[in-house]
């Protein structure tokens, strides 16, 4: 069969650990990567990434969809959202994030730039 590109998050391409509280795995597909993300209560861009990255907001687009828990955002115009389970998404560069509550926030996404913002 040609045209057809599979993987599995069993066997990740690339995993980066976030400290404590969050875990990104990647799959390589042709054309693009799929990233799971899993963030527990607690993280925060601010406290768990900004440190590493060093602007003061995430300066990239994400695209995806929540499996699960909640994600607080606040935009650099001061604009509020929640994003949660069953929530489709588009995220403009210049936002702060935080998880809500006590479950584990998980999202699906499209996001050939993480990569700029991961530790590697």
């Amino acid at each position: 069969m040609t045209g057809v590109d599979t993987g599995t998050f069993d066997r990740p391409t690339t995993t980066t650990v976030l400290g404590e509280k969050g875990r990104v795995d990647e799959v390589e597909l042709t054309g693009g990567t799929l990233i799971q993300v899993r963030l527990e209560p607690g993280w925060s861009w601010t406290e768990d990434q900004q440190p590493i990255v060093g602007t003061d907001l995430c300066e990239h687009r994400h695209l995806g969809f929540c499996t699960s828990g909640t994600l607080h955002l606040r935009m650099r115009d001061g604009e509020e959202r929640e994003i949660s389970a069953g929530d489709a998404f588009a995220i403009d560069p210049g936002h702060d994030a935080w998880v809500v509550g006590e479950a584990p926030y998980t999202a699906l996404m499209v996001d050939t730039e993480l990569e700029d913002v991961l530790p590697h």
